[in-house]
Parts: structure tokens; sequence; C-alpha cells
């Protein structure tokens, strides 16, 4: 009874070993922040903390794998800081108004861009996965269609 109770405890702990040992594959929404302009060395432009404040385009993205797969929000302008990536500051448009004044800046849709691989790569790689798993199959179905029939069977040339 000890041995069997003792290689029990054995097995499920194996099996629990096991199954924390896979890798996860990251899926979901994701905002990135993106630097697209830097501010000036003004007290205007620091946090309480004393961290500069600099200007990036937040945006929010579907992504497989790590590979942006659909973009879900457009995204907004907004105040980040370099020593707290996840901490952004909404920025209304008195504050817009002082940074064009400050950085000569007039167009601020300008700066609403975000980089290929989030704007367009990942579509590219999701849609040659997708196309490489149809080619795949299709060929697959042709090989075993061919093999299917019999020499004696085929009509002779």
């Amino acid at each position: 009874m000890k041995k069997t109770l003792l290689l029990a405890l054995l097995f499920a702990t194996a099996v629990v070993a096991t199954s924390q040992a896979r890798i996860r594959i990251p899926v979901g929404q994701y905002q990135k922040i993106e630097p697209v302009l830097e501010l000036p060395e003004e007290d205007w432009y620091r946090t309480d903390e004393g961290h500069k404040v600099d200007l990036g385009h937040m945006y929010t993205v579907y992504q497989i794998a790590y590979v942006p797969v659909w973009t879900i929000e457009k995204g907004k302008l907004v105040g980040y800081t370099k020593e707290d990536p996840d901490t952004y500051y909404d920025l209304d448009e008195s504050m817009l108004e002082r940074i064009s004044v400050d950085t000569g800046v007039e167009n601020f849709d300008e700066l609403r861009t975000m980089p290929f691989w989030d704007a367009w790569g990942g579509k590219l790689v999701a849609l040659a996965v997708i196309a490489a798993i149809v080619y795949y199959f299709c060929s697959k179905n042709d090989d075993d269609e061919s093999e299917a029939v019999p020499e004696a069977e085929k009509p002779a040339e």
C-alpha cells in the first residue's frame, strides 16, 4: 500500500511539473506608446517626481505570439516618461497648444504614426502563414489523389 501511494505521489508530481513547463503563447490586446516628439527641458514638462515627459502616440493592437495581427485603436497623443513606460498622461487642448508653441509643431496629426511592423507587418506575416497552411493542405490532397489511382487503371498514352 505504501509503495502504491508513493508511486502515485511521484506520478502526480511529475505530471504537475511537466504541465508547468509548457510554453505559453501570449494572446490579447496590448497598448503601446511610440515616442514621437522629445519635449523641451523645462520644469513644465516634468512630473512631480522630476521625470521628464515626452510626447508619444498610444495605440492598441491585438497580438498573437508577439505578432500584431490587428490594430484595435488608432490611438491618441499622450505624455509619457522613459523611466515609467506603463504610465501615461492624457493631454487636453491647452496642453497641446503649449506644446505647439514650445516646439513649433503645428499639425499633431502628422505625429500619429505607427511603425510598419505594428501597422502592416503582423498582418502580412499572418497572411503568409495562412497561405502556407492552405498551400500545404491543397498540395497534400493532390498527392493523395494521384497515389490513389492504381497503375493498371491509368489510361495509356
